[in-house]
């Protein structure tokens, strides 16, 4: 080893030898000496061979130069370190294009000789070749020329990768010349290597009903629990969610016109979890309205991971609406006999319930002119009820 000045040893701590025997034909010529050996712990070394010239059991000649370049073998050693270009860090979001650059530094190499980096992504989680949306493979390639034996090269991965929330990508990469291999780097376990992909998902509920039907009055608070897979821990995040009206598809106002949006910052002490975002208005304009909860996770001020899919039951609120319409039995009019048994039907038209589920409508006469409740000849007030299944 040029470094060490000692002799290179395999795994048994044993140097590494060859011997050749020969009968020469002349005085002068040559002979191959071949060394066969795991050289798997040499990245990054100069070896030198040292040679020794036996007659039988007599030293006649040897050459041990440390120094002489002819007898030099060069190992060279890559590392990487893979980031996402949009928000340089190891943390990526699954959009349309995802870019992640992965700078590869290498030592030991030929000063002026040119090389090439070859990488692919890896599924930690699987051990194969991550596939983008479109079913193939995550590879990219750098050309390069040596200007210094130690230096770095980016080697970018350009991608549709919507399809990779949840996922752990690592970058192998691996160092040719002309069509040799002489370095790789693959290590599924590597941490500057990596890149984490997260993934979120929502269940909205109302604050009061406990359930994806609110009223429509003017104090709503809406709870959406953000379940979230594939963090790097005790990093801050930001969470964003916007209201939708699901039939516009844009964003829903509340009652003094202003879009409905909330957002919390946390720092998770684990990759998994949840944590809620809280929405508070004024929603005495939402009767009849469904909205869908859209949510952005960000980390860094750039978007990492979104929830936002229009038919997706746990983000969506009902606000029902309901109108009535009264008329006595007997005249089938809205004017009755004030005697001793009067029939009111009132028939209730109702909007936005959620099929299947058991409602029950309360109703009461009221004194128009006073706005109190209407009392009846033995002093109670006169109510009603009806339970039903929408």
């Amino acid at each position: 080893n040029r470094t060490t000045g000692r002799a290179v040893t395999d795994r048994d701590k044993t140097p590494i030898k060859a011997v050749k025997e020969f009968t020469p034909k002349d005085s002068n010529g040559e002979v191959e000496v071949e060394f066969f050996f795991d050289a798997a712990g040499l990245a990054g070394a100069d070896v030198v061979v040292y040679e020794e010239l036996y007659l039988q059991d007599k030293k006649l000649a040897e050459h041990k130069d440390i120094n002489d370049s002819g007898q030099t073998i060069h190992f060279p050693r890559i590392g990487t370190r893979a980031v996402s270009q949009n928000t340089n860090s190891e943390i990526a979001g699954a959009d349309e294009e995802m870019v992640i650059v992965d700078t590869v530094s290498y030592e030991n190499l030929r000063v002026g000789r040119k090389y090439k980096v070859t990488g692919t992504l890896m599924d930690k989680k699987t051990g194969r070749e991550v596939l983008d949306e479109k079913g193939s493979k995550v590879e990219a390639e750098t050309e390069f020329t040596a200007e210094r034996a130690n230096g770095t090269v980016d080697v970018t991965f350009r991608f549709p990768g919507r399809n990779l929330a949840g996922k752990t990508l690592v970058a192998f990469e691996s160092l040719e010349r002309d069509g040799r291999e002489y370095a790789v780097h693959h290590d599924i376990t590597d941490e500057p290597q990596t890149v984490y992909v997260p993934k979120i998902g929502t269940s909205v509920r109302d604050n009061d009903t406990g359930s994806h039907i609110a009223r429509a009055d003017s104090e709503v608070t809406l709870v959406d629990e953000v379940r979230y897979e594939n963090l790097v821990p005790h990093k801050e995040y930001v969470l964003k969610g916007t209201l939708i009206d699901r039939k516009t598809g844009k964003a829903a106002a509340d009652a003094k016109g202003a879009s409905i949006e909330a957002q919390v910052s946390f720092t998770p002490e684990e990759k998994d979890g949840s944590t809620e975002v809280v929405f508070r208005f004024d929603g005495r304009n939402l009767a009849g309205e469904t909205l869908v909860v859209y949510e952005e996770m960000l980390y860094g001020g750039k978007r990492i991971a979104e929830h936002k899919e229009d038919d997706d039951e746990k983000q969506t609120i009902y606000f029902p609406s309901i109108e009535t319409e009264a008329s006595d039995q007997d005249t089938q009019e809205r004017m009755s006999f004030a005697g001793q048994k009067v029939i009111l039907e009132d028939v209730v038209h109702y909007k936005n319930l959620l099929p299947g589920k058991k409602y029950t409508i309360s109703g009461i006469l009221m004194d128009q002119e006073t706005g109190g409740p209407i009392l009846d000849a033995k002093g109670k007030e006169i109510t009603a009820e009806k339970e039903f299944t929408a």
